[in-house]
């Protein structure tokens, strides 16, 4: 039996009135990773800024990396995860030195 890829969805949006975008995002991206096979392990669902990789769910998600519990990072588009390139790039960079691949599906 083959092993199936773990993967992580990562919701945002930047403001309480846009609340019910979350559940739009996640209700897209679990239908993205059911088509791929992949095994969703986690959720994070968030309203804020997305300035800055001090966030209570970045944090979060970068301790689920190091422990090398998952293999994709999936987001709706990468300004979900991080607002500034520079910062998202450095995000990036950091995934790929523990295996994991951001899967951004604005790019698919």
């Amino acid at each position: 039996m083959e092993n199936q890829s773990r993967a992580w969805i990562h919701c945002r949006v930047s403001t309480e009135s846009n609340r019910y975008l979350l559940h739009y995002q996640e209700k897209r991206l679990m239908s993205y990773c059911e088509s791929e096979n992949l095994k969703v392990v986690g959720v994070t669902k968030e309203v804020g800024l997305g300035k800055g990789p001090r966030e209570y769910y970045i944090s979060t998600i970068a301790t689920i990396i190091r422990r090398k519990e998952i293999d994709y990072l999936v987001l709706y588009d990468w300004t979900r995860l991080l607002i500034f390139k520079d910062l998202y790039m450095e995000f990036k960079l950091f995934c790929e030195m523990y295996g994991v691949e951001i899967i951004d599906l604005s790019e698919i």
